[in-house]
Order: C-alpha cells, then sequence, then structure tokens
C-alpha cells in the first residue's frame, strides 16, 4: 500500500470473557443477539468519532477514504485506542502516526532570546 492507495476499516468483536474468534461487527450481532444491545451502545460511541462506522451495520469493511481517512489518521485513531480499541494498522501508517521525539535547539535559550531583542533594538538613531 502507498499513501494514495484506499485503505479498508473493519471492526470485529469479542466477549472479554470468552476466547472465542473475533467477528466483524455484522456477524457479531446475527450470532450474539444477547450482546446486541452493548455492541450497539459501543459503536454508536466510536461513530460520533468516526461516522463511517456505520456502514459496517451492512457489510463487514468500508473503505477508508477522503474525510474519513483524515479524520481517522488525525485523531480518531489515537482516541480509539485510548477508548480501549485495539487499532491495527498497515506499517506505513503506523510509521506516520508514531509519535517523534522532537529536540530543542541547543545553546542557552534566554541567551539566545536577548542576543535576539538586542539586535532588534539595533538600528539607526
Amino acid at each position: 500500500h502507498g499513501l494514495l492507495d484506499q485503505y479498508t476499516l473493519s471492526v470485529e468483536l469479542q466477549k472479554k470473557d470468552d476466547a472465542e474468534e473475533l467477528l466483524p461487527l455484522r456477524r457479531f450481532l446475527e450470532l450474539r443477539p444477547q450482546d446486541k444491545t452493548a455492541a450497539l451502545k459501543v459503536m454508536s460511541k466510536l461513530s460520533e468519532h468516526l461516522p463511517c462506522l456505520r456502514h459496517l451495520l451492512q457489510q463487514d469493511a468500508t473503505p477508508l477514504i477522503g474525510q474519513d481517512f483524515q479524520t481517522f489518521v488525525l485523531g480518531a485513531a489515537s482516541t480509539l485506542r485510548a477508548l480501549g480499541v485495539n487499532v491495527i494498522l498497515p506499517k506505513e501508517l503506523s510509521k506516520i502516526l508514531r509519535p517523534r521525539l522532537v529536540r530543542a535547539p541547543q545553546g542557552d535559550g534566554v541567551a539566545l532570546a536577548r542576543e535576539a531583542k538586542s539586535h532588534s533594538q539595533g538600528g539607526l538613531h
């Protein structure tokens, strides 16, 4: 996948206390009617952050393109992780979203600020 390729989004569910395999949302709702209310409640909350999740009630995956892609990459992925969702991304997207350490400039910041101020005050009198 390149960054201009189309990505798809799917949601798979599993009961916390159950070792069964993960099921796509649509299948989970069909096979576990007793858990439908709880699953829909979670999906409702998640879809506030990423509206395209609503498509997953009728299909196992949905294209993640345009505004949906931007929303997911720039905010929803980290929000979903904070909510306890296991977000699995292709390697190239993982690299983009990985936090990076930014180094501060070397030297005394106060001295640099003082020097910059003295240069700005200099000039013709």
